[in-house]
């Protein structure tokens, strides 16, 4: 089992000018403590992790008052590769996509905003936004905020539940063609983030 999990190859994508999977080295990737909305502390900790080794720097955005702070933290942070996690706000991926190179959804924050569209309507306009800005995706799943859908089908083993919701957005990317994604599976205990990667 352990070979061939070592044995298993992953795609190369590009996020940036930093490639990431397949045969390239380990990319650190870490978060500003900050909030967005305050751009010099930003920009400051985003070069400080990026000083530091980190090759990739996210950031949070907690509201779309904070997209013209997105523009100037990209203008001050030229040459860092920069990610921004949507939060609740999938509905700003348009307005922010121009100043970074990888967004980040949370599967489990889908299923309560604009409940007229489908999960698929959702996840396609993402790719849409991807595709016409350059920029990768990350599909982040965590452990706190799983769509119930999954909750439902897999009572009693959150990480199953986990598992399956990355999985079915997996599924999603490739029946767009989309290939320039990442998968993330969260929760606050280690081990239990182990164990979800494994399966």
């Amino acid at each position: 089992m352990e070979q061939a999990l070592k044995d298993r190859k992953t795609r190369q994508i590009t996020i940036g000018g930093t490639k990431v999977g397949g045969n390239a080295p380990v990319v650190v990737q870490s978060m500003c403590a900050t909030r967005t909305i305050d751009v010099d502390e930003t920009v400051a900790q985003a070069h400080q992790l990026a000083n530091a080794g980190a090759g990739i720097v996210r950031i949070a955005i907690d509201s779309e008052k904070e997209i013209p702070a997105v523009k100037e933290i990209r203008e001050q942070t030229k040459g860092i590769v920069l990610s921004v996690d949507l939060q609740e706000n999938y509905k700003i991926a348009n307005r922010v996509a121009p100043y970074v190179d990888k967004i980040r959804y949370n599967p489990g924050h889908l299923h309560h905003i604009e409940k007229s569209k489908t999960i698929e309507q959702k996840v396609k306009w993402l790719v849409e936004v991807a595709r016409d800005n350059d920029v990768a995706i990350r599909i982040g799943v965590n452990c706190g905020s799983v769509a119930p859908a999954f909750l439902d089908k897999y009572p009693g083993d959150q990480l199953a539940a986990i598992v399956e919701s990355a999985a079915y957005h997996c599924d999603l990317m490739d029946s767009f063609g989309f290939t320039r994604f990442v998968v993330s599976l969260k929760d606050s205990d280690p081990v239990k983030v182990m164990d979800a990667n494994r399966r």
